[in-house]
């Protein structure tokens, strides 16, 4: 049995662990990356990869936010024949359709995944492949830092995906953001073309996005 000393000393620490700030690492980093990934192309072919990994990543943070998807895929990198970008667009329809019962909670503070963790995991466990196919398609001819950068968004990718299984427990959040912290670099070291920092609640959503992720 505790003591009335241990008992005092262990309340206001059970306490704290009940209001632990949320877990916000995976959005900002997705919120980064969609920001990141999305430059402008000339060439068709790679201006739908990148559209398809905004796409992707922007989705990402809409999930864990435990938001409805509501994505569209006729408005989806339209007319794109490449396999992992239809792959992509497969495992997004199929997380848009996965809607979290009446019962599942949206606590991500919960040491037990939530519905929302599950319905991620699933996404990105999907997606990792064709995602890195199309980041690795895109470095081909592009400057260092450009390389750089596409090289930092698919390691922060493989990070969600070793710990897809465990994306509300604070240590992958530790993984998350040391992730966002070598994007944010990355994206510091572009020229002037360099994408915007997407930082806050405050980061509007992209009008290239609105008809993917209608509200």
């Amino acid at each position: 049995m505790l003591s009335r000393r241990a008992l005092t000393l262990t309340t206001p620490l059970l306490a704290a662990a009940c209001v632990l700030p949320l877990n916000r690492a995976l959005r900002d980093w997705s919120r980064q990356a969609s920001f990141a990934v999305g430059r402008a192309e000339e060439d068709e072919s790679r201006r739908a990869a990148r559209a398809a990994l905004a796409a992707y990543f922007y989705a990402l943070g809409v999930l864990w936010d435990g938001a409805p998807l509501n994505f569209q895929p006729a408005a989806f990198a339209p007319g794109a024949t490449e396999p992992t970008i239809r792959a992509i667009s497969t495992a997004l329809s199929e997380a848009s359709a996965d809607t979290p019962p009446r019962w599942a909670t949206n606590e991500i503070t919960s040491p037990r995944p939530t519905y929302e963790d599950r319905r991620l995991a699933r996404l990105i466990r999907a997606a990792d492949a064709p995602v890195q196919q199309l980041l690795l398609q895109l470095k081909t001819g592009v400057p260092a830092a450009e390389a750089e950068l596409l090289t930092r968004i698919g390691e922060g990718h493989a990070v969600l995906l070793a710990g897809a299984g465990r994306l509300s427990q604070r240590e992958t959040e530790r993984e998350i953001m040391l992730a966002l912290d070598a994007l944010t670099r990355a994206i510091r070291r572009m020229p002037d073309r360099a994408p915007q920092i997407a930082t806050g609640d405050a980061a509007p959503q992209p009008a290239s996005l609105a008809a993917v992720f209608p509200p």
